[in-house]
């Protein structure tokens, strides 16, 4: 609840954040070490970042993916050995601030 909260207010007090629920994960659940298929679209030419946050809100993996073009977006993401299982919430984020938010699970 904490973290879709975060989310929810961050959504209403920042203009620039836009959620958007055309990204997809499989598979979910995951293992830690196993790769992670993530599919969205993006409307403008922009670098590309991966945040991972915990249950209680706090940053736990950031990865930059560089510049990606204008489209539909379809990368591999190998989720870290160190990670715990449990539930996540995965973000890929523009320069421009416009992100995704997925519910991710990682299992034993």
């Amino acid at each position: 609840f904490i973290v879709a909260r975060m989310f929810n207010d961050l959504e209403l007090s920042n203009p620039g954040f836009i959620a958007n629920t055309s990204q997809s994960i499989v598979p979910n659940p995951v293992t830690a070490g196993g790769n992670l298929y993530i599919s969205y679209e993006i409307t403008e030419a922009t670098k590309v970042q991966i945040e991972v946050y915990n249950l209680i809100g706090a940053l736990v993996y950031v990865a930059d993916l560089g510049y990606h073009q204008v489209g539909l977006q379809m990368l591999t993401f190998t989720v870290p050995t160190h990670m715990s299982t449990g539930v996540f919430y995965i973000r890929t984020r523009t320069e421009g601030s416009v992100s995704n938010i997925s519910k991710l699970i990682i299992t034993e």
